[in-house]
C-alpha cells in the first residue's frame, strides 16, 4: 500500500503549494505585473509641451498656464522625459530633461517662462511681439520624441496654441515674414506614428480642418480643444495622479 501517513500528506501539500506559487508568478508575468512592486508596470513617458505666448493665443492663457503646471507637478512620474517648447516668431526649446526626478521645479519655472511673450523686435521705439510659427514648434517636438532612447515610451505632444501662423512684421508690413500653415505640415513624413497629439486653444471651427489634413499621420487621431476648455489630466491626457509633492 502507498504511504498515507502524515509525512505523505505533508509532501503532497508542499507540492501543491509549489505549483500554486509557480502559477501565480506565471500569471503575474503574463498580465504585465511587477511581482516585486505589487502592482502593474507603467510605460515610461516622453512629453513635449508646446506653449504659444503670442497675442492671438491670449484668450484663456492664464488658466491653461496653471493647468500645465499642475500636470507637471502632479501627473508626471519622476522618470518622464520632458521638453518645453516656445511657439512664437522663432520657436525654441526653453528647457529639456531626460527625467523629472531632480528637475521638476526647473521645468515648472520653464513652463511659466514659456507663457510670457517674447519681443521679436523694436521699431520706432515700439516693442513688437508679432509672429507665430506653429509648424516650427511642432517640428521641434517631433524631433525630441523621435529620439531612439524614447522609442518604447508613450509619447505625447501637449500644446497650448491656436495653430494660427501669424506673420511677423519686424521688417515692416510691406515685408512680412510668413510661416507655413499647420494644415500643410507633413509631420516629418510620418505615417501611423505612435505620437499622441493633444492641443488646447484651437478654435472649434478650425479643428476639423486640421484633423482632415493630418489624417493617417498618427495611430490615434489628434485631439483638439477650444480655448475655454479646462484641462482634465486624467480624461484629456490619460494620466494618473502621482504622489510627488
Amino acid at each position: 500500500m502507498g504511504n498515507t501517513g502524515r509525512g505523505g500528506q505533508t509532501g503532497g501539500f508542499a507540492f501543491k503549494a509549489g505549483v500554486v506559487a509557480t502559477l501565480a508568478i506565471l500569471i503575474g508575468l503574463m498580465s504585465g505585473c511587477d511581482m516585486t512592486q505589487g502592482g502593474p508596470t507603467q510605460q515610461k513617458l516622453a512629453v513635449a509641451f508646446i506653449v504659444d505666448p503670442t497675442f492671438s493665443a491670449q484668450r484663456g492663457r492664464a488658466e491653461r498656464q496653471e493647468e500645465f503646471k499642475r500636470v507637471v507637478t502632479s501627473y508626471l512620474p519622476d522618470d518622464t522625459a520632458v521638453s518645453v517648447i516656445i511657439c512664437d516668431h522663432h520657436p525654441t526649446v526653453e528647457d529639456e530633461v531626460n527625467d523629472l526626478a531632480y528637475h521638476r521645479r526647473n521645468i515648472l519655472k520653464s513652463v511659466e517662462a514659456a507663457f510670457k511673450p517674447r519681443p521679436c523686435s523694436t521699431s520706432g521705439g515700439k516693442t513688437l511681439y508679432c509672429g507665430t510659427d506653429p509648424v516650427g514648434a511642432l517640428r521641434l517636438s517631433m524631433n525630441f520624441l523621435a529620439r531612439e532612447e524614447y522609442r518604447d515610451r508613450r509619447k505625447l505632444i501637449i500644446g497650448w496654441t491656436d495653430l494660427i501662423a501669424d506673420p511677423c512684421v519686424r521688417y515692416g508690413t510691406k515685408k512680412p515674414i510668413t510661416f507655413l500653415d499647420p494644415a500643410r505640415y507633413d509631420w516629418e513624413g510620418v505615417r501611423g506614428s505612435d505620437v499622441e497629439v493633444i492641443l488646447f486653444g484651437v478654435p472649434e471651427l478650425q479643428q476639423s480642418r486640421y484633423r482632415s489634413a493630418w489624417n493617417g499621420r498618427f495611430r490615434k487621431s489628434p485631439r483638439m480643444y477650444g480655448p475655454k476648455h479646462r484641462i482634465d489630466p486624467q480624461v484629456d491626457l490619460g494620466l494618473k495622479r502621482e504622489q510627488i509633492f
